[in-house]
Parts: C-alpha cells; sequence; structure tokens
C-alpha cells in the first residue's frame, strides 16, 4: 500500500515538473519548448486533455490555426466537455471569417456553462460579424451580464447602439462601465464620439 502512495506522488510530482517547465517555456515566448514539455505529458499521460489543449493553445499562440484546431478537437475527445476548448476554436474561426462556425462552437461553449461572459462575447462578435445584429446585440448584453469587467462587450454593444442612432442609450451604457476599464482607449474615444453625436456636434465627432 505504502509503495503504491509512493508511486503516485512521483507521478503527481512529475507531471507537475513537465507542466510547470512548459508553462514558463510558454510564458517567456519559447513555444519550441512548451510545445516538447506538453508533449512530453502526452506520452506520458495519453488519455488526459491536458495536453493536447496546451499544445493548442501554443500553436495558436503561434497562428497556426489548423493545427490548433486540431488540438482543441483531440482535447474534446478525451473530454466532451472541454469548455476552453471550444471557447478556442470560436476565436479561431472568427480569426478566420468562419462566423458560422464561430457561431456553432461559442454554443456548444454556453451550453457547457452559460454564465460565463467569454462565451457570450465570442457569440456576439461572430454574429456581427454574420451581420445578425439583433443577436449580436442579446449576446453582448449577456457577456456583459455575466463577465462585467471584460471590457470588449461594452465597446461592442455601444458601436451597435450608435450604429442605430441611439446615443443615449449608448452613453447609459458606458456609465454602467466598472471604473477600472473607463480608462481604456476605446472606451475614452467611443465616449467622446457619442458624447458629440447625442449633441448634434458632427464636428467634434
Amino acid at each position: 500500500m505504502a509503495r503504491k502512495s509512493k508511486s503516485v506522488k512521483v507521478s503527481t510530482d512529475l507531471k507537475h515538473s513537465i507542466l510547470q517547465s512548459a508553462q514558463e517555456a510558454f510564458a517567456s515566448g519559447d513555444y519550441a519548448r512548451a510545445m516538447q514539455s506538453f508533449q512530453l505529458g502526452k506520452s506520458v499521460w495519453p488519455k488526459s486533455p491536458l495536453w493536447d489543449y496546451n499544445m493548442g493553445v501554443v500553436a495558436h499562440k503561434q497562428r497556426e490555426f489548423t493545427k490548433s484546431l486540431g488540438l482543441y478537437e483531440e482535447a474534446i475527445k478525451l473530454d466532451p466537455k472541454h469548455y476552453n476548448a471550444y471557447l478556442n476554436k470560436s476565436n479561431i474561426h472568427f480569426e478566420l471569417k468562419n462566423f458560422d462556425q464561430g457561431v456553432e462552437e461559442a454554443r456548444k461553449a454556453i451550453r457547457i456553462n452559460g454564465k460565463d461572459g467569454k462565451a457570450y462575447y465570442n457569440l456576439g462578435r461572430n454574429y456581427e460579424a454574420l451581420q445578425r445584429i439583433d443577436e449580436a446585440e442579446r449576446a453582448y448584453v449577456q457577456a456583459i451580464k455575466y463577465e462585467p469587467n471584460l471590457v470588449e462587450p461594452y465597446i461592442w454593444l455601444g458601436k451597435i447602439y450608435a450604429g442605430n442612432g441611439r446615443y443615449d442609450l449608448a452613453l447609459e451604457l458606458y456609465a454602467t462601465i466598472p471604473e477600472q476599464l473607463r480608462e481604456h482607449p476605446d472606451v475614452l474615444n467611443h465616449l467622446a464620439t457619442f458624447v458629440a453625436f447625442s449633441k448634434g456636434d458632427w464636428q467634434q465627432a
């Protein structure tokens, strides 16, 4: 029994060591070494989605989108409820302008975790790219509800309101932005534009 316990501890320590090495390499920008470490982990624990997912993140960071999608898919095969894999697939499809697929992957993420604003944000921007503005608007509202400290949904929802001439609504939205986000350059720029247009001051916009 003691031998089994010791074996489990060695295995856990080895896993932690490999993962730490990979994460340090990734943080320093040494993506080749990070990939090698994650591949080593995969060879030792082939049934864990951890390794495929993180290799997908490395490939994603390097904009190797096809490779990254394949690795995320491998992680999903091992864990069909891998929220972050679906979320990142949605991001990649947006980058590739495969907006219908971006919507589909974001919806899969939402079915797994319907209370994370990041998935609603991904859903919104893919809808907006498809010119499905009403659906994008609803998605951004949900993103803000569940992730009030994520600045992008405020910016894009504000632009939708402004694009429809609803400057007062855009200003009301911006008044709800958490204080720590209000100095974001896009927030400041759009706020100035909304104020100018709401006053009919086109030259200042």
